[in-house]
């Protein structure tokens, strides 16, 4: 728990009480932990209800024994059988609500990861979780606490990096775009929607296409099929004589492909690879090293 009494500079949306309360916005704690039904606690939640007092067996313990002013980190999130996933690899500040949002992308990062080395990928594979992750959740980190510093001096503005919509792994090894890195969008970009028209007109979007746990490989304006169809793998075309149109020219202008580009989409949302066609077998060995075979 953080705070005993609630101030508007510094939590607008809530009273989080704390087991004691010097300093102006109240204890951030200690190393020592009280049990939630010490008189003391239990007084400090009375109070923070109105009076009212609180039915046995309705409190549980909610302490923090790590000072907010700190912010550690795993240093490994995997060692053989045992990764770590959420709190257990970081621990945030309240400030900013980047908490939950990074655990939940651990977890989205890791399990399509497990799932294909349980389904015969190599054991490789899960290296790139934390080679992924682990940066991320550093300046998140950071992030909420420098939010909590200005937070102290009454600057409460957000910037765009909450919203944890542009967060990438252009430097993992998992991403393949060498010959594009001036594009707006790379491999290792969380992959933007785009409307664009299915069979027979139908409108559709491209989250549409990416929704499941499978990969998702798109040609532009391409005349042949770059590797052979697979399990794991749903392949489309967009162009003029692919199932797909970009009739808006959204897809063409969100992701400046060339004709003739394949776009490989992973089952987290993120860009795995964008190669040219003459570069398909660049494509199939990434595919293969992920477990994506043609006799899968």
């Amino acid at each position: 728990m953080f705070v005993l009494q609630r101030k508007p500079i510094l939590y607008e949306g809530g009273t989080f009480p704390t087991r004691r309360p010097p300093g102006k916005h109240g204890d951030i704690g200690d190393e020592e932990e009280l049990p939630p039904e010490n008189p003391a606690v239990l007084e400090i939640c009375r109070c923070r209800r109105g009076g009212q007092s609180i039915p046995r067996g309705r409190y549980t313990r909610a302490c923090m024994t790590t000072s907010i002013g700190r912010t550690p980190g795993a240093d490994r999130y995997r060692v053989g059988r045992v990764l770590l996933v959420g709190d257990a690899a970081h621990i945030h500040p309240p400030t900013g609500g980047q908490g939950l949002n990074t655990s939940v992308q651990d977890a989205h990062n890791l399990g399509w990861k497990l799932d294909g080395v349980l389904s015969g990928a190599p054991d490789s594979l899960l290296e790139s979780y934390e080679a992924e992750r682990r940066p991320i959740a550093a300046g998140m980190l950071g992030l909420a606490t420098n939010l909590l510093e200005r937070a102290k001096q009454g600057d409460m503005r957000r910037g765009r990096e909450v919203h944890q919509l542009e967060l990438s792994y252009r430097d993992s090894p998992m991403s393949l775009d060498a010959a594009r890195t001036d594009a707006i969008v790379i491999a290792g970009d969380r992959a933007p929607d785009a409307p664009i028209t299915g069979a027979a007109g139908r409108p559709t979007r491209l989250f549409d296409l990416f929704k499941g746990t499978h990969f998702t490989l798109l040609g532009y304006e391409v005349d042949d099929p770059a590797i052979p169809s697979r399990q794991g793998l749903h392949i489309h075309t967009i162009g003029p004589r692919g199932d797909l149109r970009d009739q808006g020219g959204h897809f063409r202008e969100t992701y400046a492909l060339a004709a003739g580009d394949w776009l490989l989409v992973r089952p987290d949302g993120y860009i795995g690879a964008v190669v040219a066609s003459r570069d398909a077998g660049a494509l199939e060995t990434y595919l293969t090293n992920i477990g994506i075979t043609a006799n899968r």
